[in-house]
């Protein structure tokens, strides 16, 4: 699992090209404005193609993923309960 943090117009292209150089299984692709932020709006992309995010019961490519804002301690017991189907 990586972490990608970057502005929002190159988040997607920058996070797909750590997690493909890096050999990664996911990355959680973050926002620039996180940093000094109490919520996150971060996608979890994955090796094998799909888009994780908060408000998907299930993973998949959709087109345009929008995640919604969340606390970061929502956010991160969210990631941890969709590590099972990450890994």
């Amino acid at each position: 699992m990586g972490f990608a943090l970057e502005e929002p117009a190159r988040l997607a292209r920058r996070a797909h090209e750590k997690l493909t150089r890096k050999g990664l299984t996911a990355i959680v692709a973050n926002p620039l404005e996180t940093m000094s932020a109490e919520d996150i709006a971060a996608i979890v992309y994955t090796a094998d193609g799909n888009v994780l995010l908060p408000e998907s019961d299930s993973p998949g490519p959709p087109a345009n993923p929008e995640p919604v804002r969340l606390p970061k301690p929502e956010f991160a017991r969210w990631l941890i309960n969709t590590l099972d189907r990450i890994y």
